[in-house]
């Protein structure tokens, strides 16, 4: 079995988590969250996420890819006094097959994806909720006007050059390609069709893509993102960051096999 999944009602087991049935009914907001050696910070993320919707239908769902750190212990011993969190394990390795396989299981009208590390503060997700009307995907983004990021000189610049790059090569009305703290309408996300397999946030740029491709109503607003202290960053290099997202923009813009 490659997928295991503990609720706090059972623990079952599946080959493909398509076959996964939620429980949960009348939820209205699923918030996706991937995890690789997040153990420092999960319980902290779950309770500021519980407490930020706590006037909300909502369920968490941790999607854990086998942590060494045994992330996904510390989630299982939350299970039962958190009765809104899923926790998925798998085999297989990756942050954004990671959240696709966590919307396949989601119930809620709308998905959230975020990462683990506060980095994408919690309190942005009502933020979302409330510009999500007559939008399909509400994206936060580090580089408008009101924005802010915390972080060493070389990441902060590094990053926003990357953008600044992508926005001018991928023409779209868009500031930030690479974070991926989104909210989405599930209906809506559910016509996306993805081609690429992807090892950080450079799924943003086909995401992005696809929703351009099937008319989807993207509005971007501002946050401030504050650079990860602990827990296991999926960014640390910057050299083969840039190379890994200039690569999946120049493999979308020019050779992609997803065109309509």
């Amino acid at each position: 079995m490659n997928y295991k999944v503990i609720t706090n009602e059972d623990e079952e087991s599946f080959d493909d988590i398509s076959q996964f049935r939620s429980k949960k009914s009348n939820i209205h907001i699923s918030v996706i969250i991937p995890t690789y050696n997040e153990r420092e910070l999960i319980e902290k993320i779950i309770n500021s996420i519980s407490y930020t919707l706590k006037d909300k239908l909502f369920e968490i769902i941790v999607v854990d890819d086998s942590s060494p750190d045994k992330t996904a212990e510390v989630v299982r011993g939350l299970i039962p006094t958190h009765k809104e969190v899923t926790l998925l394990i798998r085999t297989k390795r990756g942050v954004f097959s990671a959240q696709q396989d966590g919307i396949k299981m989601a119930i809620g009208r709308y998905i959230v994806l975020m990462d683990a590390d506060f980095s994408h503060p919690p309190a942005m997700i009502l933020e979302m909720h409330n510009n999500i009307n007559n939008n399909d995907i509400i994206s936060c983004s580090r580089f408008l006007p009101e924005s802010k990021i915390i972080a060493p000189f070389a990441r902060r610049y590094s990053t926003l050059l990357l953008n600044l790059a992508l926005r001018i090569f991928m023409r779209y009305d868009l500031t930030d390609y690479t974070s991926i703290f989104l909210m989405a309408d599930k209906q809506k996300w559910e016509k996306l069709r993805f081609y690429y397999d992807s090892i950080w946030g450079e799924a943003g740029i086909e995401i992005f893509h696809q929703a351009r491709l099937n008319n989807l109503k993207v509005k971007e607003i501002p946050f401030t993102y504050n650079f990860r202290e602990e827990g296991n960053s999926k960014s640390d290099k910057l050299l083969k960051y840039a190379y890994v997202y200039i690569k999946r923009a120049l493999d979308i813009k020019f050779f992609y096999r997803g065109i309509k």
